[in-house]
């Protein structure tokens, strides 16, 4: 037992502290004994704050989650999938609650089956040592640190380790993690941890892994920051095979991820940024797959069953940068308006993977100006100005609607006077003509007008980690 309460003073705000404590105390009432544990309490360690709490409750986790929703005034969520639940505390942070488990893996690859157990068996079934940790919310033990298997001596020796020789094999997604955290902390894996998984990778446990288990892992890894570094050593590990047996990576994958670093941190620069938040995770899939064929691409995302919108992003991306940086790259002018026709209605994320990878500066800057100019023009005229001028209602109206604002990229209408009296004038020579015929960006997928992936969030998006362990 080791008393880390000072820690937990001087990492968290007081309010925090008090929570932790109100959680103990409330665990106690109800007969219940909880504790924090795993990314929590390695994160409370390393002195990196993290105010999402994990909590394990001997006991009722649910019961107890919703009695401690009820008594801070949160909002209580249940999670049915996983038999766990999530209480969200208002100007606080979120807590992650579950029950004590015991977990017995049936198969290799396969899911545990998960029963109640003490906490000693709950820190045996985790992942690796620096995640094995937890400390007593009981307000006589509040603070006491349970490290069964010597998780904060690895923790200031930077190591990641596993727990048993069976880890990679019982439960193929740790891969993955062990280098995520390797690279996250700057750790190293040890060297007979390194051989349990070059053993589990010969024996390709990761081909009986269920492919929406490891999608979520790459995704993790793909949300870190600047992911290149744990990519790179999952190369080593000949762990890429399992997205396709065909991908490599390349010098120029490299520098296109390198490339990928430099869009998003302009784009991190821009007023925008605060308004239309990115899927980051998406960029660099994309990159990482940048060799691969449409069909292929397709395939994946068919195969590790990718949300349809993502899948439409990756394959746009694919089947339309070669033309987009053509035509952008070209010399000599190109209106304002000539530009937001070939970009318009393409997610954000697909314009980002645009610039990452043309090798043109011209065409580069025109995507910058649309992300950050033209995207954004919008007419004051609106229909009913049409129909209160004497124009008929029709498909018509949208291509004048888009001519005028054409005019308006360009520069040549600026009030609302000028756009109606430059619509009025379109509609001598454009009166009954059906709208203008837009180009089919991709087949099979289409994008609508507000398919960006705008989230409204001042930060770029990364992936959350909901059931997959500790982050």
């Amino acid at each position: 037992m080791d008393l880390i309460t000072t820690k937990i003073r001087r990492a968290f705000p007081e309010k925090m502290a008090d929570l932790l404590r109100f959680s103990g105390r409330l665990a106690v009432e109800m007969g219940y004994t909880a504790f924090a544990v795993g990314g929590f309490i390695r994160d409370l360690l390393l002195g990196v704050q993290n105010l999402d709490v994990d909590m394990v409750i001997e006991g009722n986790a649910i019961e107890y989650a919703k009695r401690l929703s009820k008594e801070l005034c949160g909002v209580y969520v249940y999670h049915k999938r996983f038999g766990t639940a999530t209480v969200f505390i208002p100007s606080l942070g979120r807590i992650d609650i579950a029950m004590t488990r015991t977990e017995i893996y049936e198969r290799p690859a396969a899911l545990p089956t998960v029963r109640l157990g003490p906490i000693e068996n709950d820190l045996y079934r985790r992942d690796f040592t620096i995640n094995a940790m937890a400390f007593s919310l009981d307000r006589r033990h509040f603070g006491e640190l349970l490290d069964p298997f010597n998780g904060r001596k690895d923790l200031k020796e930077g190591i990641i380790r596993a727990l048993h020789d069976l880890s990679f094999v019982d439960d193929p997604t740790r891969i993955f993690r062990a280098v995520r955290f390797e690279q996250r902390f700057d750790f190293r894996i040890e060297p007979h941890t390194e051989n349990l998984i070059k053993k589990a990778v010969g024996l390709k446990m990761v081909d009986r892994t269920q492919k929406q288990r490891i999608r979520e892992e790459l995704i993790s890894i793909l949300s870190e920051d600047r992911p290149l570094k744990a990519v790179r050593r999952l190369s080593e590990l000949n762990e890429l095979r399992f997205i396709d047996p065909d991908l490599k990576l390349k010098n120029s994958t490299v520098s296109l991820f390198n490339s990928a670093d430099e869009a998003l941190a302009w784009y991190d620069n821009t007023h925008i940024s605060r308004r239309h938040a990115l899927e980051c995770w998406l960029i660099y899939l994309a990159v990482l797959i940048d060799d691969l064929s449409p069909a292929k691409i397709k395939k994946i995302c068919g195969d590790f069953v990718f949300k349809k919108a993502d899948a439409a992003k990756l394959v746009s991306y694919k089947k339309n940068e070669k033309r987009i940086s053509a035509v952008l790259s070209k010399k000599g002018k190109l209106k304002p308006s000539q530009v937001y026709e070939h970009l318009e209605g393409f997610p954000y994320e697909v314009m980002i993977m645009f610039m990452a990878k043309t090798r043109s500066q011209t065409a580069r800057r025109r995507i910058m100006s649309y992300i950050t100019k033209y995207a954004h023009v919008k007419l004051d005229l609106r229909g009913d100005d049409l129909k209160k001028a004497g124009m008929e209602p029709g498909p018509h109206f949208k291509e004048i609607i888009r001519r005028t604002l054409h005019a308006k990229l360009d520069g040549r209408v600026k009030t609302k006077n000028e756009e109606l009296g430059f619509a009025v004038k379109t509609r001598r020579y454009h009166n009954g003509n059906k709208a203008g015929t837009h180009r089919k960006r991709d087949e099979g997928y289409n994008f609508g007008d507000n398919q960006r992936g705008d989230k409204g969030s001042p930060d770029r998006l990364r992936h959350g980690n909901e059931g997959r362990g500790d982050a």
